[in-house]
């Protein structure tokens, strides 16, 4: 998924919505339903959402969910079966607001009128509060229920977006920051509080989170992967799944789409798939958009195995990725149906929804068994026009979606409480869950002389808010520096050697750190791994420690600032850092040119021990880990003391 700057126009704060009032009926398990909108009339304790006098099998909570979603799929036209698959993107359109204008790539549309022709997934976008966020989302359903059948939607969002408002943890959905705590309870946590508030927000489905491996050290999205390791990314995944979904899908649950498969995190020279789609932000001139995967039929089923550990754990959806495909099979024909029945369907066995990514419709949209990014017509034309399936398989397609909605209760109650919603959304339990979770992912990579935590008494420079030359002279004066360590590494700052992104610590950064160096001040390096893991030769060998930090953020008791990245705690010493590299980082660009873009544990290794890794994975085999010589490879656990030598390898709690 690409960053989106989506807004739903019709639904923030400045407009005004309906008032919807309540109806109060009683559930087999004997649970409130909190029915708000007077569309539809309550008989016998069921809406009727067709609108017939009567409850109909698919209206009646007492009944098996297959018999509903069977009933419901017979009343169904072509045009509503097809208008559950699609999945509209909105953007306000900014001459539009009174009008409730919106814009979809270019059409002019609005939310009311995609819901009105049966769009069964909504992208929903930023809002200015929860409350905002919880009564749009209900007069979205109020809308819905007014249709023919009355058909609740799946709203989703994508993680980067940070829709509603919530408790911001680990720097939003940065994967590798929360696979850095080594933790798995501490992620089941995390994903637990996500779940509760984007439900408390009427919010059901995460576009995430983001499952490929990052086996080069240059893919533009390293920072959102779970790293390297497949075989912890497997135990990653599963925990997430069950903190989002739980162990079986039910009214308390949210709904996962990890992405994107089979796996993109091995693009030739750091190019990025989403680089040739939608505006996405391009390279320069010269520099070619985009590359096949370079993973071999020997390291695929690497790629494969944090998506296996998502299936294993009952995930609802999977994302195919854009036009990007492994070498070995990018040249045939039928490529979209290999990735996703042979592979995805066949050897995985996943049952669930597939989801495009956003504007990757293909020819063969028909096989991917789910939810296409589109608007209804959009979609309903591309099946008349194509005739690349039948209506079999779109049943199939549909039966999926609808037993979802089924399992989440939203035929019976898709409504929030705002008031609830804004009790649920950022608490204090949250917030210290938040506050846990970033202080577990910031990793020692270096503690020469005990700086960290840093020495009581001793009189510290803050550099970075000084030029090079004045932190110099600063320096001369003060015990202990502390420096940011930043670089060229993907995220925002992008550099490229002929067709290749490469990665260095940033100019100004560099002269600050050897103006400090001159003076014999000891220095404790902040190494902000926001990015892609760049090379720190210089720091690593003069620094007195390094820190790294993913940019995790958490917030104190309501009201108070958030902190700067969860590292300052560190080094005061409030907290003892426990977390784990999940990337080697590299000593030079050369050792970064030099390994396989498909491999992991590869920094530094020769091609004969490269081939060992890949026959290993291959043969099914855990692939050796210890053959190559990155700069650093797991950081320490607790404060050291070691000149960067000492490993300690990643062990799940």
């Amino acid at each position: 998924m690409m960053t989106r700057n989506t807004r739903l126009i019709a639904l923030i704060s400045a407009i005004a919505i309906a008032p919807i009032t309540s109806a109060t009926v009683a559930t087999a398990d004997e649970a409130v339903v909190d029915v708000r909108a007077r569309v539809v009339r309550i008989i016998d304790g069921c809406r009727d959402l067709n609108k017939n006098g009567k409850i109909d099998p698919y209206e009646n909570w007492r009944l098996p969910i297959e018999q509903r979603v069977e009933d419901l799929l017979s009343q169904m036209t072509l045009e509503e079966k097809i208008g559950q698959t699609a999945y509209p993107s909105l953007k306000i359109g900014k001459d539009k607001a009174a009008a409730l204008g919106v814009e979809d790539r270019g059409v002019q549309t609005s939310v009311k009128h995609e819901v009105s022709r049966g769009a069964g997934f909504l992208m929903i976008a930023p809002f200015p509060t929860t409350r905002d966020c919880a009564e749009a989302m209900n007069q979205v359903q109020q809308w819905a229920e007014g249709t023919r059948l009355g058909i609740p939607l799946i709203m989703g969002i994508d993680p980067h977006t940070h829709i509603y408002k919530g408790t911001r943890i680990v720097g939003g959905d940065r994967s590798l920051a929360l696979s850095a705590t080594d933790n798995l309870e501490t992620v089941r946590k995390v994903y637990d509080v996500w779940r509760k508030e984007m439900r408390a927000s009427g919010i059901h489905l995460l576009l995430g989170p983001q499952t490929d491996l990052t086996t080069d050290p240059r893919g533009i999205r390293n920072p959102d992967t779970p790293g390297e390791d497949a075989e912890w990314a497997y135990k990653l995944n599963q925990a997430i799944t069950k903190g989002f979904q739980g162990d079986e899908l039910g009214k308390d649950s949210a709904l996962l789409c990890p992405k994107h498969f089979p796996g993109i995190g091995c693009t030739g020279g750091g190019h990025d798939g989403h680089q040739t789609f939608m505006g996405h932000p391009k390279p320069p001139a010269g520099v070619n958009p985009g590359t096949p995967l370079k993973s071999t039929d020997e390291t695929i089923k690497w790629h494969w195995m944090p998506f296996k550990g998502a299936i294993d754990a009952g995930t609802w959806a999977v994302m195919s990725p854009y036009y990007v495909f492994p070498e070995f099979i990018e040249k045939k024909r039928d490529r979209i149906r290999i990735v996703l029945e042979e592979w995805l369907r066949g050897e995985l066995g996943f049952k669930g929804v597939i989801c495009a990514d956003w504007g990757a419709v293909t020819p063969y949209a028909d096989i991917q068994g789910g939810c296409s990014t589109g608007r209804v017509k959009e979609e309903f034309d591309r099946w008349l026009k194509t005739k690349q399936t039948d209506e079999k398989r779109i049943n199939d397609s549909v039966r999926r979606i609808l037993t979802g909605k089924f399992k989440l209760g939203l035929f019976d109650n898709p409504y929030v409480d705002p008031e609830q919603a804004e009790q649920v959304v950022d608490c204090d339990e949250h917030r210290a869950i938040a506050k846990e979770a970033a202080h577990q992912c910031q990793v020692v990579l270096k503690n020469a002389g005990n700086l960290i935590p840093l020495p009581k008494g001793k009189k510290v420079l803050w550099a970075d808010a000084f030029s090079p030359a004045r932190a110099g002279e600063l320096a001369r004066t003060h015990d202990i520096a502390v420096v940011n360590v930043r670089g060229y590494n993907g995220i925002g700052h992008r550099k490229y050697e002929g067709q290749d992104l490469i990665m260095f610590v940033e100019d100004e950064c560099t002269a600050r750190l050897k103006a400090i160096h001159k003076t014999g001040t000891p220095i404790v390096a902040i190494y902000q791994l926001r990015g892609n893991p760049f090379p720190i030769p210089w720091v690593a060998k003069h620094a007195d420690a390094i820190l790294v930090s993913y940019g995790a953020h958490w917030h104190g008791a309501k009201g108070d600032h958030e902190t700067s990245g969860g590292w300052p705690e560190i080094l005061s010493g409030e907290y003892e850092p426990t977390g784990v590299l999940r990337v080697q980082i590299p000593r030079s660009m050369e050792q970064v040119k030099a390994q396989r873009e498909d491999l992991p544990f590869d920094l530094g290794c020769t091609k004969e021990e490269m081939a060992r890794i890949a026959a290993a994975i291959g043969k099914g085999e855990p692939p050796p880990r210890d053959l190559g010589d990155p700069l650093f490879e797991y950081g320490i656990k607790g404060w050291g003391p070691t000149k960067g030598k000492q490993k300690a390898k990643p062990g799940a709690r």
